[in-house]
């Protein structure tokens, strides 16, 4: 048997696309190698976007190109739908558990579904932005907002599996939407709105305490 040989194709930008679980600032605590941690984010591909489809489909070429070269005879794994699949189709996907994927994540459905991951040792080697490009100083990804996402497809063969899959190089918010799963506060929300609370402690009488403070 030949020796098996990992390739790597080039970069590719995926979006702005809805993304899910990111994991790209600091460690989750449900990390499965706390010692060594993963930085991840699951890109969302709308089937109705045409111009991200456009995107998939050129990725999905450059993939077949690396599946050649690591394996002349061919890979079991589909490059896409299967739960071992690189590129998951939501609406027929399970997990590995064989539960559908929508059942746990129905904002899935009509997408495919895209992991890109990177150690987070790493970490100063993955562009984290604002859509204006400048670094992004502090936490702004969450699950149901858009990004823009550059990933680079790579083929490995391990003793339990093999197939492609992608280190993420980039990660570009791109805007707001509504947040998957606990809903995540505005600023509003958190604060109120300013100028009213101003405007009503004006038009209230002072409370008088009687003498506490």
């Amino acid at each position: 048997m030949p020796k098996f040989e990992s390739n790597t194709g080039r970069p590719f930008t995926i979006g702005p696309v809805r993304v899910s679980y990111p994991t790209v600032w600091e460690p989750s605590k449900k990390d499965l190698k706390p010692e060594d941690p993963s930085m991840s984010v699951s890109l969302m591909i709308d089937k109705q976007d045409k111009m991200v489809m456009e995107q998939l489909k050129e990725l999905l070429n450059e993939m077949q190109k690396i599946v050649n070269l690591s394996w002349p005879d061919g890979l079991r794994v589909p490059l896409v739908g299967d739960h071992d699949s690189p590129i998951k189709d939501a609406d027929t996907a399970t997990n590995r558990s064989r539960v559908p994927l929508i059942e746990s994540n129905p904002e899935y459905a009509g997408h495919f579904i895209l992991r890109a991951a990177q150690k987070f040792a790493k970490k100063r080697e993955v562009h984290l932005v604002n859509r204006d490009l400048s670094p992004a100083t502090e936490n702004i990804y969450y699950g149901g907002c858009w990004c823009k996402v550059c990933v680079q497809p790579y083929t490995f063969n391990v003793p339990t599996n093999q197939g492609v899959t992608f280190s993420l190089k980039g990660v570009q918010f791109w805007k707001e939407d509504e947040p998957f799963g606990a809903s995540r506060m505005s600023l509003e929300q958190m604060f109120g709105d300013a100028e009213k609370e101003i405007a009503d402690a004006k038009a209230t009488p002072a409370q008088d305490f009687g003498g506490i403070i």
